[in-house]
């Protein structure tokens, strides 16, 4: 067989393998950041735009019904009866946006744009076109929604790992440029963030991936520089940090080759165009992009509007060594890939991969200032994940003398076995809120004295002795009096989710079959909240119209009959409040919300159990 040819079967071996591993959890995780990119290209195959609106984003807004505006209602999905009252103008939404940190408000009255640059959402077009010819419009089908989704950033994945194996082989053996690319595919957050859900990274890590590629294979032909700009051109649309890349390159190539730098810049110039003209339209300067727009979750994050406002230092010391965000941390194995780089500045056969090594710092360096470098309620280390397909090719240099040194080789197994291992728990564990919202117990004794736990057994045994008060409050990583668990050794990402993988585990699977049903759900609840709306302007009939509605998306609601109840008491009958508040303490209480899910124990329980506390299996659905 020749020689490319068995190169290509290994690739296609390498794809398909990390395509099963990706979707080996056979779950999903809603994660809030995804969903502006996944209903942004909704928006380009239906209404042919690059914009979102209150009623293609519904879950964005807080709407209220006229005559009743100090009552919020929350509309996750919109049916034709709802739509109705909105084209109507009964329904309005208010004039801010409920996480703005998602879609941001453009120039244009009504008109918002993803926070997120759009070139994510491009790449899913073609996978949601056909997922679209299953379940159209996709985004009322939340299970097919949110798997279309997964399958386009788990593609994207598996086709940057193929990209990194063949990058490496073009320097080191077959088998040595596999090992690269499982070590990246399996050992980073690639697989537990980039592929399981439709954030920007998995296209701009396809992206970076490619362009590598086409950068060390530059001495074969100038088609190469027009791939390579088009594919850092593709990243950069992705994820705008990635113009550091661009500039690094094009830096390296003005000196080692003009006429190269000149077709890499014309060939990724229609993108950048693109991506200035798109900042342009919406927001009215061409460098002024979504991700920067967001002053106000930075000033709830940190009391600050800036962006760009931790001290390096601190932000630097987080990304690479905090015991719940570090990169050598979470995948330490890349300690070995820091000192690869330096190797390419000492051997001129790496000279291509030198100006990846600067792009690497200079995005660490950008990310170090961002006020939200710990990303929020994230696994590991999501803001500078984007530079891992470059990072690992530092491994190159180290392939040789590794496979001769007996000690260095079987420590880098060991650091590679713990990066695989806390990837595992990222993608079959985390469960979005777990750690990052934990939920820990206050005891206080009569005498005033206090005790601290997290463990909800413990808090059982404490409720049932006389003399101790109960209370739990959310560890909250957002919040600034909670932002030292970043830093602490003993309460950490990681080491939770050892301790609880089974209940993370139950949690995350609860998830997805949830999903299944979470727009009738969802549906009643919105009816529910627009009925209370209607009563409290005075409008019975409208009101009694709603709650219909609502028992029809869900007979066995506990909040319809509470709904019932109080219109009941309105209304002055007697019997029906009697026969619906009967109905009510039998009915199912379910969560508001896919993060909704309480799997520590609930307090009011607890205390009034008096000491019967029960489990977080009794707040969810088995």
């Amino acid at each position: 067989m020749p020689i490319a040819r068995r190169a290509g079967v290994w690739a296609v071996g390498l794809f398909v393998g990390l395509l099963a591993v990706y979707h080996a959890n056979r779950d999903i995780m809603p994660f809030n950041d995804a969903l502006a990119s996944m209903q942004l290209a909704e928006s380009v195959l239906h209404e042919r735009n690059l914009s979102l609106s209150a009623t293609e984003m519904p879950s964005m807004f807080v709407w209220q019904w006229r005559g009743a505006p100090d009552r919020p209602i929350t509309l996750n999905y919109l049916d034709a009866e709802l739509r109705r009252q909105i084209q109507q103008g009964n329904l309005r939404p208010l004039d801010d946006a409920d996480h703005r940190d998602m879609i941001v408000p453009t120039r244009r009255p009504g008109v918002y744009a993803c926070t997120f640059a759009a070139g994510a959402s491009l790449v899913a077009l073609p996978v949601f076109a056909l997922a679209n010819l299953w379940a159209s419009p996709l985004c009322d089908h939340p299970v097919l929604f949110w798997f279309a989704a997964k399958m386009v950033a788990s593609l994207c994945v598996t086709g940057s790992a193929v990209y990194v194996f063949l990058t490496a082989a073009q320097f080191v053996e077959r088998k040595q440029a596999l090992v690269i690319a499982l070590a990246y595919g399996l050992g980073t957050c690639v697989w537990s963030t980039s592929s399981q859900a439709l954030w920007q990274h998995g296209p701009t890590e396809l992206f970076i991936a490619m362009g590598a590629y086409h950068l060390v294979r530059l001495r074969h032909g100038d088609w190469h520089a027009a791939a390579l700009g088009l594919a850092l051109g593709a990243a950069t649309l992705c994820r705008p940090t990635s113009a550091l890349i661009v500039l690094a390159v094009g830096a390296y190539l003005t000196i080692v080759n003009r006429r190269q730098a000149f077709i890499f810049a014309a060939a990724g110039a229609p993108l950048a165009l693109f991506l200035l003209a798109y900042n342009q339209h919406y927001w009215g300067s061409p460098l002024a992009f979504g991700q920067t727009e967001i002053t106000n979750v930075a000033e709830s994050k940190t009391g600050k509007p800036e962006i760009w406002q931790t001290p390096i230092s601190v932000g630097l010391a987080g990304l690479l060594f905090s015991p719940s965000r570090g990169l050598f941390v979470y995948s330490p194995f890349l300690l070995f890939a820091v000192a690869g780089y330096a190797q390419t500045w000492r051997s001129a056969r790496y000279a291509a991969l030198r100006p990846l090594s600067i792009a690497i710092a200079a995005i660490w360096l950008l990310e170090s200032r961002h006020f939200d470098w710990w990303s929020g309620w994230s696994y590991g280390y999501r803001h500078i994940v984007d530079t891992v397909p470059m990072l690992v090719l530092g491994l190159i240099p180290l392939a040789e003398p590794l496979r001769h040194s007996r000690f260095w080789k079987s420590t880098f197994a060991i650091l590679l076995v713990w990066s695989v291992m806390v990837q595992y728990l990222g993608a079959f564990a985390y469960d979005f809120r777990g750690w990052n919202g934990r939920t820990q117990y206050v005891a206080t004794r009569d005498d005033g004295t206090q005790m601290w736990t997290f463990d909800d057994q413990v808090a059982a045994a404490w409720a049932r002795q006389s003399g101790i008060h109960i209370a739990s409050e959310i560890l909250n990583i957002d919040d600034p009096p909670n932002r030292h668990r970043l830093w602490s050794v003993t309460d950490n990402q990681i080491g939770y989710y050892l301790r609880h993988y089974f209940a993370s585990r139950h949690v995350r699977k609860l998830s997805t079959r949830l999903m299944a049903f979470s727009a009738p759900v969802c549906l009643s609840d919105s009816y529910v909240e627009l009925s209370r709306a209607q009563l409290a302007s005075g409008d019975l009939d409208a009101a009694r119209d709603s709650l219909r509605q609502a028992e029809k998306y869900h007979p066995a609601s506990a909040h319809v009959a509470e709904a019932y109840v109080q219109l009941c008491e309105a209304t002055g009958d007697a019997r029906g409040e009697d026969h619906w508040r009967a109905l009510a303490a039998k009915r199912w209480r379910h969560p508001l919300h896919q993060f909704a899910f309480v799997w520590t124990m609930d307090m009011s329980d607890l205390v009034r159990a008096a000491g019967e506390a029960q489990s977080w299996r009794a707040t969810t659905v088995d």
